[in-house]
């Protein structure tokens, strides 16, 4: 059985690679395998900055960079380097 929405159109996720899925939406693969490498480097990117943000929050009791930055005087370039240092050890 197959769950259907409202207009009784098929309710689920539909999954293909990039060869399938061009041709499914008329475009190339290229374009396709372009599109999805954006989208997960969005994706990495907004986590890494919701991640740097608890990071400050927990080690500092501040969202803001330039205060974080003034507290340990270290630029942000070295900020960012110890944040992604422990980050590194933290993650699995």
């Amino acid at each position: 059985m197959i769950e259907l929405d409202a207009d009784g159109n098929d309710d689920t996720d539909h999954y293909f690679g990039t060869g399938c899925a061009a041709k499914a939406a008329g475009w190339t693969q290229k374009k396709i395998t372009d599109d999805v490498k954006r989208v997960n480097g969005a994706k990495a990117a907004a986590e890494e900055k919701r991640l740097f943000t608890l990071w400050k929050l927990e080690n500092f009791q501040t969202e803001d960079t330039q205060e974080v930055m003034k507290m340990t005087g270290l630029r942000y370039t070295e900020l960012m380097r110890e944040f992604r240092a422990e980050l590194r050890r933290c993650l699995p």
